[in-house]
């Protein structure tokens, strides 16, 4: 008997940036529909920092991406406003309902958000060599460069 599909809501952060990140989630996704348990998976992708979208509670599974930027840089904008509230909304459900929890996995950038939006920890700015981002540094010749 095939069981129904996993449910699986991406909410997109990367603001519209061309990134890995969401291949590697989409390919990871893919890679596990059906393997486990005779399940499917039923994937969304929300563009929630570019297009404001976000999903109901409807999921079983929400991941939440990293994205460029600082994670204050949405303070006060609608995209974040609504992304909070989904996030209140995840936080109320589990209280409510224990044996049907939703869960969320929340991928750098957005785990600053969460820390910042749960007060748990004082988010900061990081060094510019941490992982992820890359310093270019123009030569002389480069200019002149073919590339």
């Amino acid at each position: 008997m095939r069981l129904p599909p996993v449910k699986i809501a991406v909410l997109d952060l990367y603001n519209n940036e061309p990134n890995q990140g969401m291949r590697c989630i989409k390919e990871i996704v893919g890679n596990a529909s059906g393997s486990v348990a005779n399940r499917g998976v039923m994937l969304d992708i929300y563009d929630t920092r570019y297009k404001t979208e976000t999903p109901g509670l409807d999921y079983d599974i929400y991941i939440s991406t990293g994205g460029p930027g600082s994670p204050y840089d949405g303070v006060g904008m609608e995209w974040e406003n609504r992304y909070f509230r989904l996030i209140d909304a995840i936080w109320n459900h589990n209280e409510g309902n224990p044996e049907s929890k939703k869960f969320v996995f929340f991928i750098c950038h957005s785990f600053q958000m969460m820390a910042r939006f749960f007060k748990f920890a004082v988010v900061q700015e990081r060094d510019k060599r941490s992982f992820g981002i890359i310093p270019v540094v123009k030569t002389a010749s480069a200019d002149s460069d073919s590339l």
